[in-house]
């Protein structure tokens, strides 16, 4: 495999892949692990207090979650395909133009 094919594949996925996966995952995570405030699992009857001024109930942390969640794999998702597609049409390109070139005669 040619070394600028293989850094146009490996920019795709540093760039779009593996950032969009992670993406993906941390949003599935906030979608199903649960309301949380300040890193504890909240229940029913809990009341979430921020900065002493700002109150959530159970309600709202989680339909905060959720809506998160799925910005984060909606996101990721696209980041995912967007570099996947990046990175294997420029090392296709490439390819194909290196196949076009003409032999270079030896001993030049």
């Amino acid at each position: 495999m040619d070394l600028r094919r293989l850094r146009k594949v490996g920019t795709g996925l540093l760039l779009g892949v593996i950032p969009g996966l992670l993406m993906c995952g941390w949003g599935l995570y906030m979608m199903l692990s649960g309301p949380r405030c300040g890193g504890e699992a909240m229940r029913d009857t809990d009341i979430c207090l921020q900065n002493h001024t700002t109150r959530y109930d159970y309600d709202d942390t989680e339909r905060d979650g959720l809506i998160g969640g799925i910005i984060l794999t909606s996101v990721g998702g696209l980041l995912t395909v967007v570099g996947g597609w990046f990175g294997a049409s420029s090392a296709h390109l490439k390819y194909k133009d290196s196949l076009r070139r003409p032999p270079r005669p030896a001993g030049r």
